[in-house]
């Protein structure tokens, strides 16, 4: 969780009128929304209010809002800690990530056998999540080129495709489950990614689907966009794309026509992510092309400008990748 400072802010109703102020039943923490000013000059004056989810474990802040007696519309000054690292605006269809090194535990303890009851689908969805922290450092145009660095990542992709096979078939596997957390931790801590600049543009484009209908499972966005950017993008660095294909999927390479295993590697991993109960179109999610327009939109506007990829990914050539 990212430490939290601030001063007059306003307490809000919260995402979904959600009560602004609660309490643990044993009063050890409280959770509450407060508003942040944010300029949009979509809005009146320029600028609307957000809400961010705050949790506060000091015991004398506790207390203090307590006799407060605190309502809606309420100024004060808080600290705590942020609660979720991305937040949805619902009105708007917004979502924003928190990307801090405070977001990350200095030390966690984890036990395999708690996750033996995630569903096949949510196991799913952290086995692509995984992946693709990898995939996103390993396929990107910026920074320098270290073999170390490759051979890392690709043994982590090959690990995790080995062990969510085998957490699908038997959700009680205890060394494939192990595999997929040590893996989850490695993969997110930019250890893949050593020497090399990560631009996330599937996930910048993952994320206006799941702020478009809350059904949609961030892995599950992934699992689709992924192999039709890489399709798109490809023709960018078919060599390195090959090689992700012949290292990790075992194409076999060929050197004369290297944009043909490039495709064959994507089209492997696409059927790995449904071999593994994962979609891999849109209509699966429930989007319409009558909805890729605005979808793109909503995604150049969040980025303030074309997504930075191999390619500067505009509002049409979003559309494409959506197609």
């Amino acid at each position: 969780m990212l430490m939290f400072f601030a001063s007059d802010v306003v307490v809000s109703k919260g995402y979904q009128n959600a009560p602004a102020l609660k309490f643990s039943e044993k009063g050890d923490f409280v959770r509450f929304r407060v508003g942040q000013k944010v300029y949009d000059p979509r809005a009146e004056e320029n600028h609307r209010w957000i809400n961010i989810t705050v949790k506060s474990f000091d015991p004398a802040l506790i207390d203090r809002i307590r006799k407060m007696g605190l309502k809606e519309g309420s100024f004060i000054s808080l600290s705590g800690r942020y609660d979720e690292d991305v937040w949805e605006d619902e009105e708007t269809k917004e979502k924003r990530g928190i990307t801090s090194e405070t977001n990350r535990p200095r030390i966690s303890f984890l036990d395999p056998e708690n996750t033996y009851t995630v569903s096949k689908f949510q196991t799913g969805c952290g086995i692509v999540d995984i992946m693709m922290h990898t995939l996103e450092r390993y396929l990107t145009p910026e920074g320098g080129e270290s073999d170390i660095t490759d051979r890392i990542a690709e043994g982590l992709l090959i690990a995790v495709r080995d062990a969510g096979r085998r957490a699908i078939a038997n959700p009680r596997d205890y060394e494939a489950r192990a595999s997929l957390m040590w893996a989850g931790s490695v993969s997110h801590n930019d250890y893949t990614g050593c020497g090399r600049k990560r631009l996330f543009p599937v996930h910048k484009l993952e994320h206006e689907l799941s702020a478009f209908r809350d059904e949609i499972a961030h892995g599950a966005g992934l699992s689709v966009l992924f192999p039709a950017w890489a399709l798109y993008e490809m023709k960018n660095d078919f060599p390195r794309f090959a090689q992700l294909a012949n290292r990790v999927f075992g194409v076999e390479m060929d050197f004369h026509h290297p944009e043909r295993t490039a495709r064959e590697g994507i089209l492997t991993m696409k059927r790995f992510f449904e071999e593994i109960g994962m979609p891999t179109h849109l209509a699966q999610l429930g989007i319409k092309p009558e909805n890729y327009a605005q979808l793109a939109a909503n995604t150049v506007r969040t980025v303030k400008g074309p997504v930075k990829s191999y390619s500067a990914l505009d509002e049409q050539a979003i559309i494409e990748i959506y197609k």
